[in-house]
Order: C-alpha cells, then sequence, then structure tokens
C-alpha cells in the first residue's frame, strides 16, 4: 500500500502532473486498483427545546465521498427520531442520489429499499466507469420518471460550479441526478465551502450545516488513473477549507470508493453522529432564541 499525499493536480489527457501546492489530507491507495444562556437573561425568552426544535427547519449541505455519503442515513434517522425538519438536502455526487430517493417519498423505508436494489446492481463495478454510470442512470430514469424538482417532499438542490459561480438546479431533475454523478471534471464536485454557503445563504436558507462523512485516514482503490486523479483533487482543494465543513469520522479504514452495506456506514458514524445532533439542537435553540429576540425588539 502507497501513500499518496493530495495535491492540486493538472491534467493532460489521462495524465497526472504533481503540483507544489501540498494539500494537507493524505490518501492510501490500495494496490489493488450547547447554547450557554447567562442566568441573568428574562427567563421568559428562553426558549424550549424538545417542543420547539421542529417550528424550525434546518438545511443539510453534504459533500460527497462516494459510498461513504451513505453514513447520511443515520444522520436521516437521528433527525426524525429528534422530529428535527428538513427545509432542504444540498449535495452532488452519488450523495444527490441518496438525497434524491429521500426527499422523492420523505420516507426512510422507501429510501432503505430502493438503495438495497440499486446496491446489488453497482456491487463489484468501479465507481465512474461507464457501465457504473450507465446502471445508475437507467435507475434514476425510472425512479424520476415525471418527477422535477418541485414535487419532491423536500427542497433538493444540486450545485454546479461555472467559473468561480456555483448554480443550483440548472437541469430537469432526472439530468441534474445524472449529470452529477460524473466526475469527468470538477465542476460537479464543489470544493470552495464559502462560495457554496454564500449561495445557500442567497436563497434565504438560514439554519445549514455543512457535513462531510470521511474516514481519519481516508484510503481509495481506484485503478482508473484519470478518476483518481479528479476526485484527490476535489478532496484536496476542499480540505484547505475544511473549517469551514464538520468532519464526521471513524477511525475504521474502509475505503471510499469500497461498496458495503448501508448498515455499516451507519454504525461507522454512528458515535460522531450522537455528539453531532446535540450540536445541532444547540444552534436550532441558539437560533430561535434569537429569532424571539429580535420580534420581541421589533414589538
Amino acid at each position: 500500500m502507497k501513500i499518496i499525499i493530495i495535491s492540486l493536480i493538472f491534467f493532460s489527457c489521462s495524465n497526472l502532473k504533481n503540483s507544489h501546492d501540498v494539500s494537507i489530507v493524505d490518501l492510501e491507495r490500495e494496490k489493488t486498483a450547547r447554547i450557554s444562556i447567562d442566568d441573568k437573561v428574562d427567563e421568559s425568552l428562553v426558549v424550549e427545546t424538545s417542543e420547539n426544535i421542529s417550528e424550525t427547519k434546518v438545511t443539510i449541505q453534504l459533500y460527497s465521498t462516494i459510498y461513504h455519503s451513505l453514513g447520511v442515513l443515520k444522520l436521516f434517522k437521528n433527525l426524525e427520531q429528534e422530529k428535527i425538519e428538513i427545509e432542504s438536502i444540498s449535495t452532488f455526487g452519488f450523495g444527490a442520489l441518496i438525497a434524491g430517493l429521500y426527499a422523492k417519498e420523505g420516507s426512510i423505508n422507501y429510501l432503505e429499499w430502493k438503495l438495497f436494489d440499486l446496491l446489488k446492481r453497482i456491487k463489484g463495478i468501479e465507481p465512474f466507469s461507464n457501465t457504473w454510470e450507465k446502471i445508475i442512470h437507467r435507475f434514476i430514469e425510472k425512479e424520476f420518471k415525471g418527477l422535477d424538482f418541485q414535487k419532491l417532499k423536500f427542497d433538493l438542490l444540486i450545485p454546479k460550479l461555472i467559473g468561480e459561480k456555483v448554480v443550483l438546479n440548472d437541469k430537469s431533475l432526472i439530468e441534474s441526478l445524472k449529470t452529477t454523478l460524473s466526475i469527468s471534471s470538477l465542476e460537479n464536485y464543489i470544493y470552495n465551502p464559502v462560495n457554496y454557503m454564500a449561495r445557500l445563504r442567497e436563497r434565504g436558507l438560514k439554519l445549514v450545516f455543512p457535513i462531510i462523512f470521511i474516514p481519519e485516514n481516508p484510503t481509495i482503490q481506484m485503478r482508473n488513473n484519470y478518476n483518481y486523479g479528479i476526485f484527490t483533487s476535489y478532496l484536496g482543494k476542499l480540505f484547505r477549507n475544511i473549517d469551514q465543513v464538520t468532519k464526521l469520522t471513524t477511525l475504521e479504514s474502509v475505503s471510499l470508493d469500497s461498496l458495503d452495506s448501508t448498515n455499516k456506514y451507519e454504525s461507522l458514524y454512528s458515535k460522531s453522529l450522537q455528539s453531532y445532533i446535540e450540536s445541532m439542537k444547540e444552534k436550532i435553540n441558539e437560533f430561535q432564541f434569537e429569532k424571539l429576540n429580535q420580534e420581541r425588539l421589533n414589538e
């Protein structure tokens, strides 16, 4: 197993050139190709948690890590248990397909069943290969036939990078889901959290939670050098600004592109999500407290 240090990578056809601008992320590539409220605050202004949390909806901003994006299933389950409603999910790559299936019916059971069906079909096939894309494209065409973004249970926002500008949902639902899977260029993989967050703020989204599911020591098995280079370039650029994103991690080393069961990914990130859900609840309560304060000041 050799160590790969992600760097800003430029390409000429399928050949990779090294840059001296090295990222802080290391990838191993396998040869097998609480809100604190001062005691003096008027108690009438304090927002209780359990009852009021459900009154505020959140936006999940998920950065893609291929199959490790499946860890978001556990987040969805935890949010349902805490009665925290989703206003929108913004994500790309394989994460967009997961979010799209959830947004279609708003049902965890439906999501799990459809993923079980899809994952059986792509098991053993290298991500981003032509065969992999064709299988998923057919699945998308069948599952989302006759649907558009407006018919989903909550907003699904699929970003794309055009120059330095992040645009959202620039195509139909089906075409957006198909296009975002492609790694032929970095335009489908958003690596600047500041620009990405700014674009979501422009839509009036206030409670946005940016997250990424990734092992402490990420590895990749990908045999295609071009795809490997594009994806590691995306991660390298993203990790230069990773302080803008919450890393949900695991000490267990499971390759980003090695497909396992959904239960496996839920288990990998369960511990990280426990503390993250508490952090989310604190931020929601803080938001509600500030909103209530502002409303009373405006009376």
